[in-house]
């Protein structure tokens, strides 16, 4: 089911092609439970995907992000609908206790109080309010953009540049700018 699901995918044209892998395993990834390739590892030459094509990953830290959020919310250490400034330090953390979000006014842009503070689940399911200066390819086909997206191209430029260096830094700045949407409200 997940192969036709997959499959699907690249007739289509969602993917060009894909590799597949499910492991268990208590404590470590011991047991290879299913595996499936197919598509095109190469459209302009035609060459198939197989479990051996060697290809880059864009946005990996996602799942593994996930993957250790869920092991601490296994521990019992945090909860998936804890209010994210109670992991925080201050002063980031008495921005995000209180967020502001943009909001379009007669008299031009204005922000307002946010109707709830960001939760972790918010973060992992991309609800949060947070708007990301959006990369060419599928999500910019299907998403909305709105202008007060782009209000996070700096901070992205200044990581970029070098100019932000630590995830402490970036998390200050971040607390610095206004949510581009209500917590919650939509992806």
């Amino acid at each position: 089911e997940m192969r036709a699901e997959f499959e699907a995918m690249v007739e289509k044209g969602r993917w060009p092609g894909f590799v597949s892998c499910a492991f268990t395993g208590e404590g470590r990834l011991e047991n290879c439970v299913f595996s499936c390739a197919g598509g095109k590892a190469d459209v302009a030459r035609g060459g198939a995907m197989g479990m051996d094509t060697i290809f880059r990953l864009y946005s990996m830290t996602k799942a593994f992000i996930g993957l250790g959020i869920l092991k601490f919310v296994e521990k019992g250490q945090l909860r998936l609908d804890d209010p994210v400034y109670k992991h925080l330090p201050e002063p980031v953390a008495g921005r995000f206790r209180e967020p502001r979000v943009v909001v379009e006014k007669a008299d031009g842009p204005s922000t307002e109080l946010a109707q709830s503070a960001l939760t972790i689940r918010q973060l992992l399911t991309h609800t949060s309010g947070m708007g990301s200066d959006i990369a060419t390819g599928l999500d910019a086909l299907t998403r909305k953009r709105t202008r007060w997206e782009s209000m996070y191209e700096d901070l992205t430029a200044a990581v970029d540049e070098g100019r932000i260096r630590t995830l402490s830094e970036f998390a200050e700045e971040l607390s610095k700018l206004p949510l581009w949407q209500h917590p919650g409200r939509e992806f």
